[in-house]
């Protein structure tokens, strides 16, 4: 078997702990994670954040929650009820509503999870909270675009471009070809540790695939457009048409919004 074959994504298992420990087959990416946290080879940084510059942080924050839209559906509903992100994150801590294992691991999604619906507008947190489920992951999936802009970068330049060239199967080399990308405008990137790189890149690519983004077509993970609902394109187009790039609309299309 060819050592650059397409991304194996169907025995990922991903714990809801706080830690995993990951390994994976230089063959592609079969991935098992069981039990280590996210390290640095700098323990002076922050946890989940690599600081570019103290105006500019690469976050990598996202590993704490993949996708997860009913959570989010959970703390968008309990924002609207209360009116408060602060009387909000009580709540959903004080109920384990996000049904968390431990009191650590519920603080850690329920904060990544929060600050990505931040990030949204009045209309696009009513879509979370109250919208169907292919309108919520696809507000699921902007929120996390606008909270990483790794995951921005991953959707709107790498994975558009593979559409673009009609290069839809990404492969391991793919990926490792978007690493090196970044870790050239942010070399701060490259402290992340093995196994830190390998947890970063299992959580993306689950989140590409609960998207719609990727499917799994034997052992092949397939790039394709995603469908974006009219309610939540209606919310896109009113916050910023840019943010169709990482549903990997086009720019011929976007200029058109």
């Amino acid at each position: 078997m060819k050592r650059d074959m397409a991304i194996s994504s169907s025995s990922t298992k991903i714990s809801k702990r706080s830690g995993h420990r990951s390994s994976h087959s230089r063959r592609g990416f079969s991935i098992r994670t069981k039990t280590c946290g996210i390290s640095f080879a700098s323990r002076s940084a922050p946890a989940f954040i690599l600081q570019v510059s103290s105006e500019d942080p690469v976050s990598f924050s996202f590993v704490a929650a993949s996708l997860r839209p009913e959570l989010v559906r959970v703390i968008a509903e309990t924002y609207l009820q209360t009116g408060s992100w602060e009387s909000a994150k009580v709540q959903v801590l004080s109920s384990n509503a996000l049904q968390a294992r431990t009191p650590s691991s519920a603080k850690r999604m329920e904060r990544e999870l929060r600050q990505r619906l931040m990030r949204l507008t009045s209309a696009e947190i009513n879509l979370a909270a109250r919208g169907v489920l292919e309108e919520r992951t696809a507000i699921a999936w902007l929120a996390a675009l606008k909270s990483s802009r790794y995951i921005y970068a991953f959707a709107s330049e790498f994975l558009r471009g593979k559409i673009a060239s009609l290069d839809p199967v990404l492969r391991a080399s793919d990926y490792e070809a978007f690493f090196e990308n970044q870790s050239a405008i942010y070399p701060e990137i490259l402290a992340l540790t093995s196994s830190s790189r390998t947890k970063v890149r299992t959580i993306l690519l689950a989140m590409v695939r609960d998207s719609g983004i990727g499917r799994l077509v034997g052992r092949e993970l397939r790039i394709q457009r995603p469908i974006v609902p009219p309610a939540t394109h209606a919310a896109i187009i009113g916050d910023s048409p840019r943010w169709l790039a990482g549903f990997l609309v086009p720019d011929s299309e976007i200029s058109q919004e």
